[in-house]
């Protein structure tokens, strides 16, 4: 009984999904708390959020069309990054050092756990 409630709203989400992958977006958001909901198949266990998840991404992948092909992928990763190297609204001057500042560590909170 479990396991064809468990189909049902799997089969209702990816439905959902499939009209608009928000609302799947928005369900996933909505229903964190699933991932309490544990269920085995094959041996594998899981949660129903993972599901989700699962259900979402896949749903995502044949909605855009995924090419599967790396030198595909290689060449629109060229485009991409000439694109935004002409659309990047910082100066180049002030890139390194915004970066710097974002992704070092804050020395106040290192200082103080150490005390």
């Amino acid at each position: 009984m479990f396991y064809l409630m468990l189909t049902a709203f799997f089969g209702l989400f990816a439905s959902l999904a499939c009209k608009n992958i928000f609302w799947g977006i928005y369900l996933v958001c909505a229903l964190l708390p699933s991932y309490l909901i544990r269920f085995s198949i094959f041996g594998l266990p899981s949660t129903l959020l993972e599901g989700m998840v699962v259900i979402l991404f896949v749903i995502w992948l044949i909605k855009e069309k995924i090419n599967f092909n790396p030198l595909i992928w290689l060449k629109n990763l060229k485009q991409i990054k000439n694109q935004n190297l002409k659309n990047n609204p910082l100066p180049k001057s002030l890139r390194l050092p915004i970066i710097l500042l974002l992704t070092t560590p804050h020395t106040d909170s290192v200082q103080s756990e150490a005390e």
